[in-house]
């Protein structure tokens, strides 16, 4: 590819040359020379276009487009798909037959990065395509505001959730389960016959966090080598890289994540994918600059 850049950089050095000499023949001729005039003009016009073209060309190559084929792989490789289709199946049913008000869902984990994934997993499983993802949590710690603050924060979605649904996360610090009753209770009752779409509330937290107890938890999810393999199997026709390219990847990424009891660390899992992703892009999918430049 560098070699077509330079030679294309070369014809456009060239032509410019040319367009050079020709304006300054124009600018030479007299006002009486109309012919010669009008045939420098025609080759000047002539150039710019090849430029113009050229200029296309060089821009293509500098930056290339991504392919269909590419696309695809960078949609395969999202961190969301990893490794979450048990825990699927235990909360996306009412999402799915739920078609406005408040749904709740409780899962033991406060790890950001697994929160916001799980919650685009979430969204990919119910099939929903008009939907509004807040940049910010709510999280429920009387530390940064009260529960109280927190449903007046939620209360300016009102008019959004009219038109789409509204997917949020809860960070939940509490600890005494009657303010997490009262907070869920009164969540429910600001917005339960209020609102045309879904208010669906991700409360994450540990197993010494005050979840409402409507909402049973779920254990997040528990990754190990096996799950690599399995995710990396949904995109490997994709890439179409030699088999000993996708061993050296698992190494790396294991290498990278994995604790001393041979599971791996959730925040590290998707770091790393985040990581490969930009990576790929980087190297416009080419293995061997990937495998070198990954870590």
């Amino acid at each position: 590819m560098n070699d077509e850049i330079a030679k294309i950089e070369a014809q456009i050095k060239t032509l410019n040359s040319k367009k050079r000499f020709f304006e300054q023949e124009a600018e030479k001729l007299k006002s009486s020379d109309f012919e010669e005039k009008w045939r420098c003009s025609q080759e000047i016009e002539k150039i710019k276009n090849d430029l113009d073209l050229l200029y296309k060309e060089l821009n293509t190559l500098q930056n290339p487009p991504i392919s269909f084929r590419q696309e695809s792989i960078h949609q395969k490789i999202q961190p969301w798909r990893f490794d979450m289709q048990p825990i699927m199946r235990l909360c996306r049913d009412e999402i799915r037959t739920k078609t406005k008000g408040v749904i709740g869902v409780a899962i033991n984990s406060q790890v950001d990065k697994f929160l916001e994934n799980f919650r685009d997993r979430l969204l990919h499983e119910s099939n929903l395509k008009q939907v509004y993802k807040p940049s910010n949590s709510y999280p429920l710690d009387e530390r940064i505001e009260s529960p109280n603050q927190v449903l007046e924060r939620l209360k300016k979605h009102k008019e959004r959730l009219q038109r789409q649904d509204v997917f949020i996360i809860v960070p939940v610090r509490l600890t005494e389960i009657s303010k997490a009753n009262l907070f869920w209770q009164e969540l429910c009752q600001e917005f339960e016959g209020q609102i045309n779409h879904r208010l669906v509330a991700i409360f994450g937290g540990t197993v010494e966090s005050a979840f409402p107890e409507p909402l049973k938890p779920i254990d997040s999810p528990c990754f190990n080598r096996h799950d690599i393999v399995e995710w990396m199997f949904d995109f490997r026709d994709f890439l179409n890289w030699p088999e000993s390219c996708l061993e050296q990847w698992q190494e790396k990424m294991l290498h990278h994540c994995k604790n001393k009891d041979e599971t791996l660390d959730i925040f590290s899992v998707f770091e790393h994918i985040e990581t490969a992703l930009n990576a790929l892009r980087e190297c416009n999918y080419q293995h061997e600059e990937f495998l070198e430049n990954l870590y």
